[in-house]
């Protein structure tokens, strides 16, 4: 937080190694973006990247549509808005929608996890408002509790209460009705609840042990075939379809062709790229015999 407001930036320049989106001569203008400006900037480009994707049936790179989305919108001060925002972003990368924005944005982490997060999130309003038979609004606790096992079919009881405790906490309510849309406002910062916020970090918890249950069917093997991956897939989650599978193995092999692939890939760097994708376990654990 503490990094000190200049008022103008100096551009890196326009070579290759400097981002796209950075590329700039001369002084730019500290636009002193505020946390929630940064925020509604953010939520804007997401909401403009998936209706270009949509279009054109295709994800493109976030690193090349944050630079056609700042020429569009501020034409000659591109420049500004660009160093001023990621001035911004990186002021405020403790709060996990700007954190992952620039995580993505810096290649670490694949844009699905966003799109995971999104979708986990209105899928769960879904099941609330499905559950609230009366449209109150409420939920009691065994329905709210009920409703977390119908979104979730996976989470075990203690994730289940540690969730309905977070909301109870979050309404300051216990054992009483909990009015579940108030958990999906934001405040002026456009921060989101702790509530949805510890959905989010189970989700991740989540994904961290599917991928370590993979890397210990893989056993230690140096290397590892697209075959090979799909039969511990397959094993570790049965029910997986085949769509997401084939998505998974793309996403470890960086590749469509996978029926071609007969290459041999660094198994930690398959799981490095799986770890960074939104990677998540289809059905329950099998049983072992």
């Amino acid at each position: 937080m503490g990094l000190e407001q200049k008022d103008f930036f100096t551009g890196l320049g326009t070579s290759s190694n400097v981002p796209i989106y950075l590329r700039y001569e001369g002084q730019q203008r500290n636009l002193g973006l505020k946390k929630n400006d940064v925020v509604r900037v953010l939520k804007d480009i997401w909401r403009e990247k998936a209706s270009e994707d949509e279009k054109k049936d295709e994800g493109s790179d976030l690193k090349e549509f944050l630079h056609q989305y700042l020429l569009k919108q501020h034409k000659e001060r591109a420049g500004q808005w660009a160093y001023s925002l990621i001035d911004g972003i990186k002021r405020y990368l403790d709060d996990d929608f700007i954190g992952l924005f620039y995580d993505i944005l810096q290649g670490k982490v694949d844009e699905s996890v966003y799109h995971g997060q999104t979708h986990l999130l209105s899928h769960l309003l879904k099941v609330f408002i499905q559950s609230d038979s009366t449209e109150s609004g409420l939920l009691s606790t065994p329905q709210f509790s009920e409703a977390l096992r119908t979104a979730f079919p996976l989470k075990g009881d203690k994730d289940i209460e540690e969730l309905v405790l977070a909301a109870q906490s979050e309404l300051q309510t216990s054992g009483g009705s909990i009015a579940y849309q108030r958990l999906y406002t934001e405040d002026t910062d456009g921060k989101q609840s702790d509530f949805l916020g510890l959905v989010k970090k189970q989700a991740m918890a989540e994904r961290r042990r599917y991928i370590s249950q993979l890397r210990e069917q893989l056993g230690g093997k140096g290397e590892v075939g697209v075959e090979d991956l799909r039969a511990v897939f397959k094993t570790i989650d049965p029910t997986l379809d085949s769509e997401t599978l084939d998505c998974y193995l793309s996403t470890a092999f960086q590749t469509k062709e996978l029926h071609e692939n007969t290459a041999l890939l660094d198994t930690e760097v398959a799981l490095q790229r799986l770890s960074a994708a939104n990677v998540s376990r289809a059905g329950p654990v099998p049983q072992s015999e």
